[in-house]
């Protein structure tokens, strides 16, 4: 009777023992999920100042110009915050701009002057208006680097990330009109469009000429976040899209943007 008393206090203190032990164990840590991702869904939009440089020029007229103007940009963007200091965005949007330059030329020209209608060849001071109008879908993956405040808060991140855009609009129209000094109108021998009393000529009213179907660049800025609530974000960037490929085929002008925008995120 004495011997199984001993054996139950024996197996009782085991018992005790291993229960004691697997308490003192951390728990397996590949056994825990890992914490969900931080997705947000969102929609922005807002405005754009682009940057035509190195547009060609052509007879009666050589060299080039720059041509600048507004446009607005909309578009949806994922973002996913990867860790507390940094996140990665994948952004589609859609642009549109105007963008126009008026260029003082003196050129050499046929001209009809005097009240016999004399045709002259001589040189004279014009105006060239160059008006140019883009649209294109662009697809960006956007790296994010927070650089003051908290992902929890309000704060401040720099971004950097490669752009790459299809164009579906890529029209030029040029035209150019003599100087109000200037007196007569143009000969015109080449039978191009003319208004004004013959003192305006449209050199061109089409498609870039060998436009580019894509383009590529790098696009750069600040965006600063504001927590709204717990499954709510907005925010405002400002960036500058600096184009690495050409308009043109022959590699003659680019197109570069700053933009403006502001969005609102959704926790999803």
């Amino acid at each position: 009777m004495r011997s199984s008393h001993i054996r139950f206090r024996v197996l009782l203190l085991a018992a005790i023992a291993a229960h004691s032990y697997a308490d003192a164990q951390p728990a397996d840590s590949s056994a825990r999920p890992e914490p969900p991702d931080d997705w947000w869904l969102g929609f922005h939009g807002g405005s754009v100042w682009s940057s035509h440089s190195g547009v060609p020029m052509w007879e009666p007229m050589s060299g080039e110009v720059g041509a600048d103007g507004l446009g607005y940009v909309v578009g949806l963007d994922a973002t996913i915050r990867a860790g507390d200091y940094w996140y990665m965005a994948a952004v589609i949007d859609f642009e549109a701009w105007h963008a126009t330059s008026a260029q003082s030329r003196d050129v050499e020209l046929a001209m009809i002057e005097g009240v016999v209608d004399d045709t002259v060849v001589r040189r004279a001071a014009v105006i060239v208006d160059t008006e140019i109008d883009d649209a294109t879908v662009r697809q960006t993956v956007l790296y994010g680097v927070v650089v003051l405040g908290s992902m929890e808060t309000t704060h401040l991140a720099f971004e950097l990330g490669p752009t790459f855009s299809l164009f579906v609009v890529g029209n030029l129209r040029r035209q150019m009109r003599l100087d109000p000094s200037e007196s007569g109108r143009f000969a015109n021998p080449s039978g191009l469009p003319v208004t004004n009393d013959g003192r305006t000529m449209m050199l061109f009213d089409s498609d870039i000429p060998r436009r580019v179907a894509n383009r590529l660049g790098i696009l750069g800025g600040l965006r600063a976040w504001h927590r709204v609530s717990a499954a709510l974000d907005a925010w405002a960037a400002l960036r500058y899209d600096v184009a690495l490929t050409n308009v043109d085929e022959a590699g003659r002008w680019s197109a570069s943007a700053v933009l403006l925008t502001v969005g609102l995120e959704l926790d999803i």
